[in-house]
C-alpha cells in the first residue's frame, strides 16, 4: 500500500493525526504555491489547507450519500475522532479538532464513533485497573460524540458507536482486553 493511501483507515482528516506523507505531501504543496515563505509558515498554511481540504472532502460525501440514499443514516466510522486513553490536555485539542468540522457534522444524520478495544489496557502496575480504564475509554468517547452531536442546531444527532463484541463479553465477565 502507497503511504497516500486510499484506505479510509489509513487517512485522518485532522491535521494533528496526519502521517507524515500526508503531511509532506501539503507542506510541499504549499511552498509551491508559497515560494519566500519560512518552514514555520508553511506548516501553518499546510495545516489550514489540509483541514479546510478535509471538512469540505468528508461534508460533500456526507451530502451526496444523504441524497442518494435520503433515508439512510449517513456518518463517518469513528469519528468523532477521540484518543484511546483519556487525558484533560489532549481531549481538549481534540474536542478544538472535532469543533472544525461542524461543517461535517451539519452534513451527517448520525455520528459513528468507534469504542472498539483492540488494546490491552496499558498498565502494568499493581493497582492497575484494566477494565476501569477501558470503561473510561468507552465513556470519554460517548460523551465527544454527545457532544458534538449537539454542535449541529436543532435535534442532536444519533449517537450509534462501533462496538467491538469482546468489549460487552469482557465487561460481563469483568475481564479487561
Amino acid at each position: 500500500m502507497s503511504p497516500l493511501s486510499s484506505d479510509w483507515e489509513a487517512w485522518e482528516a485532522t491535521w494533528g493525526y496526519a502521517s507524515d506523507a500526508y503531511r509532506n505531501a501539503s507542506i510541499a504543496l504549499a511552498r509551491s504555491q508559497n515560494p519566500g515563505k519560512s518552514e514555520a509558515e508553511l506548516e501553518s498554511l499546510a495545516a489550514a489547507a489540509y483541514t479546510n481540504s478535509s471538512v469540505e472532502l468528508l461534508a460533500l460525501t456526507a451530502r451526496t450519500s444523504q441524497r442518494l440514499r435520503p433515508k439512510a443514516k449517513v456518518g463517518f466510522y469513528g469519528l468523532p475522532h477521540k484518543q484511546y486513553w483519556p487525558q484533560a490536555q489532549l481531549n481538549k485539542t481534540q474536542q478544538g479538532w472535532n469543533d472544525l468540522f461542524i461543517p461535517v457534522w451539519e452534513a451527517c444524520s448520525a455520528l459513528f464513533p468507534s469504542i472498539y478495544l483492540p488494546y490491552e489496557s496499558g498498565c502494568q502496575d499493581a493497582g492497575c485497573q484494566p477494565l476501569k480504564r477501558n470503561t473510561e475509554y468507552v465513556d470519554a468517547t460517548i460523551a465527544e460524540a454527545q457532544r458534538v452531536s449537539k454542535l449541529v442546531g436543532g435535534t442532536p444527532l444519533p449517537v450509534l458507536p462501533y462496538a467491538w463484541y469482546r468489549y460487552a463479553r469482557l465487561k460481563m465477565l469483568g475481564w479487561a482486553c
